[in-house]
């Protein structure tokens, strides 16, 4: 099996605040051959699975900003990169607007 389908299985699952994420692709430019490192973009992922001890705005499906150099790459095959993360790894978390809790913290945070 390969690990999205441990994961999708429930048999392969991130502890605590750590969580895993697929690479998003690079769009690819002319005809250059890259090598499977070069293929993914470095700055955002999609969340596939997540430890029990994340906020609750970290979910499957999420899109995320997370740091560069870190995390620990697990390679699922040629087409799909999944990387293992702590939540001090995320820098950013990509949302259709502002939540609730960042309205709330822009509110109490903002002075008049």
């Amino acid at each position: 099996m390969t690990a999205l389908e441990l994961i999708n299985a429930g048999r392969l699952r991130p502890l605590g605040d750590r969580l895993i994420a697929r690479m998003d692709k690079v769009q690819q430019v002319g005809s250059l051959f890259l090598p499977p490192d070069a293929q993914y973009e470095h700055s955002t992922a999609t969340v596939v699975a997540i430890g029990d001890k994340l906020p609750e705005y970290l979910v499957p499906g999420v899109r995320i900003m997370p740091h560069a150099a870190s995390g620990l790459s697990i390679y699922d095959d040629d087409t799909t990169r999944l990387v293992a993360y702590q939540l001090a790894d995320i820098q950013a978390v990509f949302t259709e607007g502002p939540t609730e809790e960042a309205l709330d913290y822009v509110k109490e945070h903002t002075h008049d």
